[in-house]
């Protein structure tokens, strides 16, 4: 995913997704490679800490049903939206 799709995703500005995106990759949850096809997009992957996170959160996701797994991504989008609009 590109930061700018992560951007239109979250309904935030670049900016706010670039400072986001510098924090998760301090932590090893992420890593960025710049796109081979086209060279001035940056490519954001999940780097080893973002890898072990999903694996475990998946496990405890399995237990929960959709009707709440989409309760609960809509609080934490609207959490991300507030920390992002407060500044980080």
């Amino acid at each position: 995913m590109t930061i700018g799709q992560m951007a239109n995703y979250m309904n935030i500005n670049f900016s706010a997704v670039g400072q986001l995106i510098c924090k998760l990759e301090e932590q090893s949850y992420i890593f960025r490679s710049i796109n081979s096809e086209n060279r001035r997009e940056i490519i954001v992957q999940l780097d080893k800490n973002g890898l072990d996170y999903i694996t475990i959160a998946s496990k405890y996701y399995q237990k929960y049903k959709l009707n709440k797994l989409l309760q609960l991504k809509e609080i934490i989008q609207k959490f991300c939206q507030n920390v992002l609009e407060e500044g980080l």
